[in-house]
């Protein structure tokens, strides 16, 4: 058996960062959204309020999940509704494999309608 494990740590240069924005489309500018990035291993990168745009900096030059909600109720949390009383869950959405380059910002517009 293998008592120790070796680990390699990814160490990036504050040059080699890029960043995500993402534009909300026909969207009420009083909405409030939350904006989860995960990196390529589901650690959390980011979780960020907001109405209509949002740039997420500062990230390694990876591949990440965004996931994003609507929060209507205002519980800081996606709710999924219920059936018995029927309640609609809160609309979402999920972007697998956005590539994050070097010196760059990916743009992500989202329209909900």
């Amino acid at each position: 058996t293998q008592r120790r494990k070796l680990y390699e740590p990814q160490v990036w240069d504050s040059t080699e960062y890029g960043e995500i924005e993402v534009v909300l489309e026909n969207v009420d500018s009083t909405d409030i959204h939350y904006l989860r990035v995960l990196s390529p291993d589901g650690e959390e990168q980011s979780f960020t309020k907001f109405n209509q745009t949002t740039t997420v900096s500062a990230l390694p030059p990876l591949s990440y999940t965004l996931i994003l909600f609507k929060d209507k109720n205002g519980d800081g949390k996606w709710n999924r509704g219920s059936v018995v009383p029927y309640k609609s869950p809160e609309r979402y959405y999920v972007q697998e494999g956005l590539r994050v380059q070097e010196g760059f910002t990916s743009g992500v517009n989202i329209n909900f309608d």
